[in-house]
């Protein structure tokens, strides 16, 4: 230790220290993207080869600041040089790798480029495996790192990928922003530089210029992914939009504002009954928009007893409606009910002579829930688009819903001139619990 304390001076701390701070910066940025969606990506997993090469890079070549120069240390500096020769070439492999994923998400490139480079680094990182006799470098009996009469060939495999990335960059650079442009050239330029100036400074430039330039890129990844995440909110936010208008029928409408109208004329009263339940569905509907969540069940009767209340309006004796509700004590997803009941309505009592009875029902078993909605009218085919195709939709997004939000099912069984049961099934302890 007091060999070590002896040995340092300024030049020595300052280059060490820089090092090794850069180390723990890559270190952060690394948690960063194993904590994010990034690593689920071609390019959050490039990049966290990338964190992880860059941070064994720098730990270990800061290390050596401080111990270089001591022949006491010469084993260490040894294994160290290695470990961190070795790192470089898989950093600037994962980086090539990098590059490629990204300007292929905007169009379809070719990986062949970083197979490539791959095998040009591999066969560097074997350089320094098999360095036989010192070709390309050697640690002498005071613990100096020399170089080798062959290290050319390193230095010529190393400027040959640098220089492979910047016109790969180059060529595809209508396809990035210029910003992007500039934050992945700079790998490349940045370091083609440092490397015409390490022979003048003998802090080593090329890792400092590798450590800004990764920020950079890390920096364009995050904004990229940011990016991204607002686009998938306003796919999600036009997808409940879309459920919303796939449920509420444009003959529902139309045909709710004729019942208003006519007992407006009348019975007033019953007008006034039937805009509240009107406005109440329409708002059910709404809020469907502002959840991504499973609701009480409860809050979904609500809905289709508005619904219900106006269809009943309109068609009179011909629709009969039986509850069964023995708990209400779950989740379901919002307009999950209401649109099978719309079905049981338009498709099945409604379209027989004398009408019909709608019954729902809920029960509870040991590991799940059930919804069960039956109807004694004509039946119809659930496979077959229904006019516009609305109904084929709704179905297929009550389905969908029930399973991303709480693991749950839908059946439907119908027989012509028999009647149609839908069977909604909730586990016990899914998603919504």
């Amino acid at each position: 230790m007091e060999q070590i304390v002896e040995h340092l001076h300024p030049l020595v701390t300052l280059s060490g220290g820089i090092e090794l701070f850069a180390a723990l910066i890559s270190v952060v940025l690394l948690i960063g993207f194993l904590c994010s969606e990034s690593m689920k990506t071609t390019i959050g997993k490039s990049m966290i080869a990338v964190l992880a090469s860059h941070a064994i890079m720098q730990a270990s070549d800061g290390i050596l600041w401080f111990i270089v120069d001591i022949p006491h240390y010469v084993p260490v500096v040894k294994v160290l040089s290695a470990v961190s020769n070795i790192s470089w070439c898989f950093m600037m492999t994962a980086f090539t790798y990098c590059i490629v994923f990204y300007i292929a998400v905007r169009r379809p490139v070719t990986i062949k480029i970083a197979h490539a480079m791959a095998c040009l680094n591999t066969l560097a990182a074997l350089f320094y495996l098999l360095n036989y006799n010192g070709m390309f470098y050697y640690i002498n009996e005071a613990g100096v790192y020399c170089n080798g009469p062959y290290l050319w060939i390193h230095k010529a495999i190393w400027y040959i990928i640098l220089f492979a990335n910047i016109v790969f960059i180059l060529c595809h650079s209508r396809y990035l922003e210029l910003k992007e442009e500039l934050g992945f050239l700079s790998y490349g330029v940045f370091m083609v530089f440092a490397a015409q100036i390490e022979t003048i400074w003998d802090v080593t430039p090329i890792y400092i210029a590798s450590t800004i330039s990764i920020i950079w890129v890390c920096i364009l990844i995050y904004m990229n992914q940011s990016r991204e995440l607002r686009k998938k909110e306003q796919e999600l936010a036009q997808n409940r939009i879309a459920i919303m208008l796939s449920q509420i029928q444009p003959h529902f409408l139309f045909n709710a504002l004729l019942v208003i109208q006519e007992l407006c004329v009348i019975n007033p009263k019953e007008a006034e009954q039937a805009t509240i339940e009107f406005s109440r569905f329409l708002r059910g509907n709404l809020d469907s928009l502002s959840t991504d969540v499973p609701i009480p069940f409860s809050k979904e009767i609500e809905h289709t007893e508005n619904y219900l209340a106006l269809e009943q309006k309109r068609f009179g004796d011909k629709l009969h409606v039986e509850w069964e509700i023995q708990t209400t004590a779950f989740m379901i997803p919002a307009l999950s009910l209401q649109p099978i009941v719309e079905n049981a309505v338009r498709y099945g009592v409604t379209k027989q002579k004398g009408g019909g009875t709608i019954r729902i029902t809920t029960e509870e078993a040991p590991t799940e829930y059930e919804i069960i909605i039956s109807d004694d009218g004509v039946g119809f085919d659930v496979c077959q688009t229904k006019e516009d195709g609305r109904t084929h939709i709704g179905i297929s997004n009550v389905r969908r819903r029930l399973q991303e939000m709480c693991d749950g099912e839908l059946d439907i069984e119908s027989r012509e001139n028999v009647g149609t049961t839908a069977r909604i099934t909730i586990p016990k302890g899914g998603r919504s619990a």
